[in-house]
This record gives C-alpha cells, structure tokens and sequence, in this order.
C-alpha cells in the first residue's frame, strides 16, 4: 500500500509517550541538567594576553570539575566576586554619584567628553573592573621604566585607587556588554530546566516514588547553579579584549600599581621566626621623601626593624620641591637606569594624586620625615579566577568563611535526604553515602563553629592568625598536618563518591524509580 492509500481505521490522533520513563531518558535528563547547569554557569574573568584555545579550554575544564565535585566552592567564588563588585559600584557612587559631569580636574587628566555626564556604574561595570576589564599596555612611554610583562590588569583595588583619584574610566554599560558573549534568554533556559528538575523531584515525593541517587546529586548541582546565575546574572561572560586605558596619567600611575604589587618584587629567603619565604613589592623596600612644602601624613608607623642607607641621611636636606622615592635598607646595589626612571614616574604619580599620598604613613622612629608607603595588590598579569586578596571586601573575613562552610553543610544536608532511600544497589555503598554525607556536612558545620567563635571571640581569632602567621610551636603543626591531611583526603573522598556513585547507582533501581507521576508527561521539558 502506497502514501495515498491509507486505512482509515487505522489512523490515530494523539498519541501519548509510554508510561514510566527508561534509564536512558533518566541519564539524559539528568547528565543534560547537568551540564548546562555547570558549564554554561562558568563566567571566567578576562584572560591572559594572547591566551591560546587550548590554554582557554583547559582553564575553564578545571572549574567545571570544580563545579561537579564541589559546586559550593564556585558559589563561594561567586558570592566573593558579588561583594567586591558592589564595593567598586558603591565607592563610584560615594565619589561620582549618579551622572555627574566631569570636572574640570579631570578633563585635564585625560577624560573625553568635556563637560558630559559621567555614565554611572552599574553592577555590570562593578563585575568589569573586579574581572580584569582595565590595562595598562606597556608600550613606548612605559617600557623604560616597566620589565617584564607587556599588559598589567588592574585588580580590583587597582580600580578602587583610580576611583579615589578620579581616574574612573567613563565607560557606557553597552561598551561592555558588547564585549560579553552572555545572552539572558539562554540563562533563563537552563534555571527553567534545573527548576524543572526541582519540580519533578517533589512531584516524585509526593507521588510515593523513589528518587534516584543520580537525581538527588544533581538536584544539588542545580540548586548551586540558581545561586550562580543569581549571583553572577550582570558579570560579563568570556570576555577577551579589556579596555586599555589612556591618557598622559596612565604611565605615573602605572608605575606606582606596579611597585605596589607582588609582580615587581622578588623572593626573599630571609626567615623571620617560622615564617616562610614570601614575596615582597618592590614599594616595601623604599621610603618615600616629600618635598619639604608637602604635607605629611600623621599616621605614625614603626621603623625599628628598617635600616636606612647613609645616601638618604646625606641628601634629605636636599629634597627637591618634587619628592622621590629611595631604598629602605642598606644594599650593595645601585637602583638601575630603569629603577630610577620608574620610580621618578612613581613620585608624579603621588605628586598629582593626593589620594595615593594619603595611603603613606609618616615613619615616627625616623629622625626625618620619611614617608613608608602602603601597598596593595593593584596590578597583575592577569586577574585569577579563584578570590583573593584582589578582590575588594565588605564583610569581614571571618563571615566569608563561615559562608563557605555554611555552603557545604547544606549540601552535604542534601544528600543526607537518601538516608532511607532503597536505590542503593548494596548496603556496603548505602553506608559510605551515610558516611560521606555526614562528614561533608559534619565538617561544615565544624569549621563554621570555628569561625563564629573566632569572629565573636577576639582571643580565637588572635590564637587563629598566629597560627596561620606560622609563629606557633613545631608540635601544632605537626598535629595540624596530620589532622589536616587524613581529614582533607577523607573530605575529597566523600565529594567523589557523591558524583560517582550517584552513576553506578542506575545499574540496579527499583522498579518504581522508572514510575513517572502522569501529569509530569503534560509538561514539554527536555
């Protein structure tokens, strides 16, 4: 029988989909979720210049790991990035307000647009200067003075400086968006699907069905992914090109960013007590001496332990009207042409921006006014992924980390939910899911206690910081270690069995697991 004659009998209307659902469709539904809810959260910051495809894939494949075997960590980095973003947000706000125009200070420092508003920062830009979104690039004017890289990001305190200086970039919000490959609608997608999931999961609850050990992992998953995408909802998303910021200020400041960060330094393997090598700014091993017409900072700080060489005695009564930068300890090296031309840079930078001079204090054990510079981390060759120091703060650091551990208690809380579950194939792999649930979320819950104490109690806090100073005795260590060690590869462990055997898991379900209620099939869903 041909297309053209049919049996009218047999012809049907709507046909439904079988009842229940196959263990294909369940590893379908859930790997999909799974993957959109962990890859497509991912909003890196600006890369390193010149970043290769494959240096790009496997940057963004290790915080996908991160995202399956601990998604609470990527909603801490999240949280972090947020606070530091309405910091910056906030400090544009106390310095620019809303749409001022520029003035006339400013102007002359190389703003365009003479006397247009200033566009407001919105927490689009907030997330733009806290990812790497500004540069200086080392060109002709800096590389004389600037050694190694040939793009510097600003960090987040990079960005604050300039905000306190008024050197904010002017920047309009669809600049950046443009440079942003995220697109709303898809997000949108991907929370209907893990709320979706959601929905299935109660809709199972209610229904009397078991859920599988593969639904409920990446329930959590999803519930992380909400928390991403509320958090990370105005960052911009793989973004390549940051903004390069000009003007005739750009190369002083540059240079001051520079010796103010860890990139211009060296290691040092002098030992102070226990404490470990570090690495120092090139701004720790100088003073500052102001021009005798300068105001000087009154904030008194200590110099006993710093040996000043004999040129600075010598030549203090000969301080131009300028200022300059000289070493703090004694040294058989001579600063090189290139030290010197960046550190006359450096001294116009504190001589146009009285904002940088107000980060100085005034060395009181000194028999001369000298200045000791404060640094931070400004600059860096690229604005790592994972919070840290570069970020700005606006809950102590203590919060932050209970936070943290707030976060894993909740999903190990989570997976405690399977306890009577009968979707484990044995009772061995029931009892290490009890075990590893417990742990997970027992451990959150004790380092949160550590840190309330620590935060309620100034005494553990202070135990706590010379502890992590590394000023206590070799035995804490030693127990610490240990501690430490056996608890961290049980933690690591715990985390992998979550995501492993959630998998294994499908090879022996109840027949119930594969029951779906009725009205689920009425509702399109992938």
């Amino acid at each position: 029988m041909d297309g053209s004659e049919r049996n009218p009998v047999l012809d049907v209307g709507w046909v439904a989909e079988p009842n229940g659902r196959g263990t294909l469709s369940l590893l379908v539904s859930c790997v999909l979720t799974l993957v959109l809810c962990v890859w497509t959260a991912m909003h890196l910051n600006v890369p390193v210049k010149n970043e290769t495809t494959g240096r790009s894939w496997l940057r963004h494949s290790r915080w996908v790991l991160a995202g399956v075997f601990g998604p609470e960590l990527v909603v801490f980095a999240a949280w972090r990035q947020w606070n530091s973003a309405k910091a910056i947000v906030m400090a544009h706000r106390k310095r620019h307000g809303d749409g001022n125009r520029l003035a006339s200070d400013e102007i002359e420092k190389g703003h365009s647009r003479i006397g247009s508003p200033r566009q407001p920062w919105t927490m689009i830009h907030g997330y733009y200067a806290s990812m790497g979104g500004f540069t200086f690039e080392v060109d002709e004017r800096l590389v004389d003075s600037i050694p190694r890289p040939t793009r510097l990001s600003l960090t987040a305190h990079g960005v604050a400086l300039l905000i306190e200086c008024g050197l904010a970039p002017d920047i309009r919000k669809d600049e950046i968006i443009d440079k942003s490959k995220a697109n709303n609608l898809a997000k949108a997608l991907v929370c209907v699907q893990a709320l979706w999931l959601a929905v299935q999961i109660v809709g199972r609850l209610i229904a009397h069905l078991p859920v599988t050990l593969l639904e409920l992992n990446t329930l959590g998953h999803a519930i992380c992914a909400l928390a991403i995408y509320v958090l990370w909802w105005n960052k911009p998303l793989s973004v390549k090109e940051p903004t390069e910021l000009e003007g005739d200020w750009t190369a002083p400041v540059c240079a001051f960013m520079f010796m103010s960060s860890q990139i211009s330094g060296s290691k040092h393997s002098r030992r102070q007590g226990n404490r470990f090598t570090r690495v120092e700014p090139e701004l720790e091993g100088l003073v500052y001496i102001p021009p005798r017409s300068a105001p000087t900072s009154t904030r008194p700080y200590s110099v006993s332990k710093l040996h000043f060489t004999e040129r600075i005695d010598e030549d203090f009564e000969d301080s131009t009207t300028s200022g300059r930068f000289e070493p703090a300890r004694g040294s058989s090296e001579s600063p090189s042409s290139m030290d010197l031309v960046r550190w006359r840079l450096a001294t116009q930078a504190v001589r146009d921006h009285p904002a940088i001079l107000a980060r100085f204090q005034s060395a009181s054990s000194s028999p001369k006014s000298l200045l000791i510079p404060s640094h931070d981390e400004l600059v860096v060759t690229c604005v790592p992924d994972w919070p840290s120091g570069d970020l700005l703060r606006r809950v102590p650091s203590l919060i932050m980390g209970m936070t943290l551990w707030c976060s894993s208690m909740i999903y190990g809380g989570l997976h405690l939910a399977a306890w009577g579950s009968s979707s484990f194939p044995s009772t061995t792999e029931r009892d290490i899911w009890r075990f590893s649930a417990i742990y997970v979320a027992g451990s959150g819950l004790i380092w949160l206690i550590i840190n309330l104490l620590a935060q309620v109690f100034p005494g553990v806090n202070y135990y706590w910081e010379r502890v992590n100073a590394v000023r206590g005795h070799w035995v804490i260590y030693a127990i610490l270690g240990i501690l430490l060690g056996v608890g961290g590869a049980a933690y690591i462990f715990a985390r992998l069995f979550f995501v492993i055997e959630a998998f294994v898991s499908i090879r022996q379900l109840p027949a119930a697991a594969y029951a779906t209620p009725e009205w689920t099939q009425l509702i399109p869903h992938l």
